[in-house]
């Protein structure tokens, strides 16, 4: 059941972040927040809920590029709806959250990932 809550939590993010990419927020609040830090800031976050999912995966970094691929994948998407824009400045931003979570996650990894290991050894073992 933790294995499932470990995985579920990531997907549930990434379901979130293509929701909040593709909804009308024209003249709206959300839109004079929706500005790029909270898109790196947001995909920082992304980092550390892949790493808490996939964390004791070899080749981590393979998630987090499949991670900016779908930030260019729901840029996409917005170039295509008429109420929201493409913009080359959210994908480097992602890609800039991306980075300070890999780096952070990277210098911290020697503290966290015994206790990651015996997370997903006590996911298996429900």
């Amino acid at each position: 059941m933790l294995a499932v809550f470990l995985r579920s939590q990531f997907f549930v993010l990434i379901a979130f972040y293509l929701y909040m990419g593709v909804i009308n927020v024209a003249g709206t609040s959300l839109a004079s927040i929706n500005d790029l830090f909270m898109h790196a800031a947001g995909y920082c976050v992304s980092v550390f809920s892949a790493f808490l999912a996939y964390g004791l995966l070899r080749q981590f970094w393979k998630v987090v590029c499949s991670i900016w691929i779908f930030s260019i994948g729901v840029e996409i998407i917005q170039f295509v709806l008429p109420w929201r824009t493409f913009d080359w400045f959210d994908i480097l931003a992602n890609l800039g959250g991306l980075l300070v979570g890999f780096t952070i996650i990277q210098l911290t990894k020697p503290l966290f990932l015994p206790y990651l290991a015996r997370l997903h050894a006590k996911a298996k073992s429900f």
